[in-house]
């Protein structure tokens, strides 16, 4: 029995932009609005030539034709950073991608190919080379891309410079998107040939394949998503942000009352100067030094006459500007002697100044309730308003990018969000 190997590659639909937008993907598959707009495929011939290629249109007919074609008859799908394909085929055609699934189909990545190849030092490597312009206006490669490397076409920048005017693919010259994808199909398949066959003579052929296997495995994980509740976020995170209001103000409070703040007299620090949250300031702090903070600072003639609004709300009122000023501080805690070597404001410095013998119970639990709102400002920025902002109100669900070229050692890594670090 033949086995059958198709290169498929889609062009999609950019409508995930603007203010609703989630996530950074213009194009990404899990946004509702956003559609295959060419099918795009290459059949191989026992993946060692070219044979039949077929590109079809969102039309009713013409597409189902080429899902049934690829679909229903492909032992491996063959693509550059494949998964997007696939999720696309698993939104718009599920049964029938989970039927090629089903039945053994495979995939396979050029992309994950050369991360293999490389010893894991050409991650996320794209197909199409990176420019930018130096300063005479010559374009000069800053990253090579597949096609080049194996003696292939670069892609054509008038499709990408469309799609950076504002355009939907949709609107794109039907024809030069059809050579484009076109472009990308032969670049593919010459591509994966060259590297089957560098596989084999490296042993590495297997390891390849059982990579590619765990790439089906997490972008079918990735489609499915983690469900995550809006109303109960936005319902929990309430009392938390009260909780971090009320730590910033102790803090903000205590820092106040017992450090030696010194600055100047005509524009004492107040209460409001101090940002709890400030690397910068809690380090001063804590070591001693200066930090500048930000006044309103009267206006005067040169003779000395105060400047006055003439007209409008402030109409009598001496003008102002803004102005910094600095403030020096003598900590309690950094003119001891039995300190830390490494002075700064880490949790794990914070932790063990705690931990040491010679601050005072009062200074201890101002630094606990330093870590505690750390701890709540992250909990509430990263998983709870975080997480909110990367939910798909359609389904509820954050779909998370696992990513498997990314990493020096081969690890799976994972992003928007990390789902590898989400805690209790």
């Amino acid at each position: 029995m033949t086995t059958r190997y198709f290169v498929i590659d889609l062009e999609t639909s950019v409508k995930n932009r603007g203010e609703f937008a989630i996530g950074k993907q213009s194009g990404s598959p899990h946004a509702p609005d956003n559609k295959i707009v060419l099918y795009g495929s290459l059949e191989l011939v026992d993946y060692s030539a070219p044979s039949r290629l077929s590109i079809a249109s969102d039309d009713t007919v013409a597409r189902q034709d080429w899902v049934d074609e690829v679909l229903g008859k492909a032992d491996y799908l063959i693509g550059q950073n494949i998964k997007f394909d696939c999720m696309y085929l698993l939104y718009h055609h599920h049964d029938e991608f989970m039927h090629f699934v089903k039945r053994g189909g495979q995939i396979y990545d050029t992309q994950l190919a050369e991360y293999i190849l490389t010893g894991q030092e050409d991650k996320m490597i794209p197909l199409s080379s990176k420019y930018t312009l130096d300063k005479k206006g010559t374009k000069v490669m800053t990253r090579e891309g597949l096609s080049v490397r194996y003696g292939g076409t670069d892609k054509d920048d008038r499709i990408a410079a469309f799609w950076n005017d504002g355009y939907e693919t949709e609107d794109i010259p039907h024809t030069m998107l059809r050579d484009y994808l076109e472009d990308d199909l032969r670049n593919t398949a010459m591509i994966f040939i060259d590297q089957i066959d560098k596989l084999h003579a490296a042993g590495q052929y297997l390891l390849f394949a059982s990579c590619c296997d765990q790439l089906l495995l997490t972008t079918i994980m990735e489609y499915n998503g983690m469900f995550f509740s809006l109303d109960q976020a936005f319902e929990d995170v309430v009392p938390l942000e009260k909780e971090l209001t009320n730590l910033e103000e102790e803090t903000r409070l205590f820092l106040f009352e017992h450090f030696s703040i010194f600055c100047d007299a005509r524009f004492p620090l107040e209460p409001h100067h101090i940002n709890p949250n400030s690397v910068q300031q809690l380090h001063t702090f804590i070591w001693g030094g200066s930090f500048n903070y930000t006044v309103d600072e009267p206006q005067f003639d040169d003779n000395g006459v105060p400047i006055i609004y003439k007209s409008g709300l402030k109409k009598g009122k001496q003008k102002t500007k803004k102005a910094l000023k600095a403030v020096t501080v003598n900590s309690t805690l950094g003119n001891l002697a039995d300190m830390p070597k490494t002075q700064n404001t880490s949790n794990g410095t914070i932790t063990e100044i705690i931990d040491s013998t010679w601050i005072t119970t009062k200074q201890a639990e101002f630094l606990r309730t330093v870590l505690k709102m750390r701890h709540l400002s992250k909990d509430i920025n990263t998983y709870y308003l975080g997480l909110t902002s990367l939910t798909w109100p359609h389904d509820n669900c954050i779909h998370g990018s696992f990513i498997h070229t990314n990493t020096a050692t081969g690890r799976l890594s994972s992003a928007a969000p990390n789902l590898q670090n989400i805690t209790n």
